[in-house]
């Protein structure tokens, strides 16, 4: 009987707050609704959904996380830089076939440590790869490793200096080298996008592991500030600020001068 009450008061409890809590079906544990409908609401809605299967009080969540996943990019909204981890490595794979002239080009990235590796089977085409998209120092495929792994191209000579070998940077072929590297950038940022299959493939794996993501806003309105004088009336982005402060216990008031810190830091108090 005392279980049932419980329960009974409980679900008053909730229908009187409305659309201010909610409780995570993962954890069991009841979350304002500012903090339940942000972060990796993606990953929330898939486990809404299997909750309200079982238990229909769940199909509230469903709803409000429905409304606030964010909506899909298109490539021309998606920035894919070259050496992207997002990226499956046969996309680089076939960049760098166009860049050297290769027929076969394996390149693979490691998670551990943030990384990109590879070889090329055979020498690829010679004007490609020292001419083209390299030089004679760095070649089409060396600059695309380097790329990939966010690195520029330096070129060592070795010359004498006071009657003893010295390793010093060939600012020439360096410069070379570098420019042939930005070259290489260009082309991938247009080719990146060009193929229809391509960018609907890229863009939807886009969306699946970055586009899921829905920053916390701070909604304040609810606060009744039971115990301040009728004098001062907050304004909207104060009582937001200083639910801010409450949930969170540590916060920054990055307002203007006159925008009411100070009533802000009381009132958090």
């Amino acid at each position: 009987y005392m279980e049932r009450a419980y329960g009974n008061a409980q679900s008053e409890i909730i229908k009187e707050l409305g659309d201010l809590i909610y409780q995570d079906p993962k954890t069991g544990d009841y979350m304002m609704a500012d903090e339940y409908l942000s972060h990796d609401v993606k990953t929330k809605l898939i486990e809404a959904r299997k909750a309200a299967e079982e238990n229909p009080d769940y199909t509230r969540n469903v709803k409000a996380l429905e409304k606030v996943i964010p909506a899909d990019k298109m490539p021309s909204e998606i920035f894919a830089s070259i050496g992207a981890g997002w990226i499956p490595p046969d996309v680089f794979n076939e960049f760098g076939k166009e860049i050297t002239g290769s027929s076969s080009i394996n390149l693979a990235y490691v998670t551990a440590t943030a990384q990109w590796i590879g070889h090329i089977q055979d020498g690829g085409d010679i004007g490609k790869m020292n001419s083209d998209f390299g030089t004679d120092k760095a070649n089409a495929f060396d600059l695309l490793k380097l790329l990939l792994n966010g690195r520029a191209p330096e070129i060592k000579k070795k010359i004498m200096r006071d009657g003893k070998e010295a390793v010093v940077t060939d600012e020439e072929a360096t410069e070379a080298a570098r420019e042939k590297s930005a070259k290489i950038k260009s082309l991938w940022e247009s080719w990146v996008w060009q193929n229809g299959d391509r960018a609907e493939r890229l863009a939807a794996i886009y969306n699946e592991k970055h586009n899921r993501i829905i920053s916390r806003s701070y909604d304040g309105s609810h606060l009744s500030l039971h115990g301040s004088t009728p004098a001062i009336i907050m304004r909207p982005h104060q009582k937001n600020a200083i639910w801010r402060a409450v949930q969170e216990r540590n916060i920054l008031l990055d307002h203007t001068v006159g925008a009411g810190k100070t009533f802000v830091g009381v009132a958090s108090i």
